[in-house]
């Protein structure tokens, strides 16, 4: 996760999650944006952290005036949003979520009862395993090798 720390109302700074980026496509993911400063920030961090390349996914894209073109100018890629809000950008509909949540309203939820009879009685252990890409920095780590078939890492915006 980036975190973000509001100085004002349209100052932020952004701290980058550890993790290797270098080579990496990176979709950063965001609640909701307004001006576009905080993505535009991030984004270019990111970059300069050696991102091969930047995506943008946002729940509700307010975006003023000028908004989206400030994203695309930190040399963000694609910017998508969910149509909470109507916009230009629109590519993922709440419709069918939404759809299954008024269904489900007043009717019992089993599938918390399903998973716990689903589940092991022995006790969790946890992993011991490092995931790749977590155990340095991107500051401190050697240069990745460039490959497109690595999946690309999600970072979400959070707010401090």
């Amino acid at each position: 996760m980036c975190h973000k720390q509001r100085h004002g109302d349209r100052s932020v700074s952004i701290a980058l999650p550890k993790l290797l980026v270098r080579g990496r496509a990176v979709v950063l993911m965001d609640d909701i944006a307004s001006f576009g400063h905080t993505l535009a920030q991030a984004a270019r961090a990111l970059l300069a952290a050696g991102a091969r390349s930047v995506e943008v996914a946002v729940t509700h894209a307010l975006f003023a005036e000028g908004a989206l073109a400030l994203v695309k100018e930190a040399d963000v890629g694609e910017v998508w949003s969910m149509n909470c809000i109507a916009h230009e950008i629109t590519a993922v509909s709440m419709v069918p979520a939404l759809a299954t949540a008024i269904r489900r309203v007043g009717q019992p939820d089993t599938s918390f009862k399903r998973r716990l009879k689903a589940a092991p009685s022995r006790p969790h252990k946890p992993s011991s395993k490092t995931v790749p890409g977590t155990e340095t920095s991107a500051a401190s780590a050697p240069s990745a090798p460039v490959s497109s078939s690595r999946p690309p890492i999600t970072v979400l915006l959070t707010a401090t």
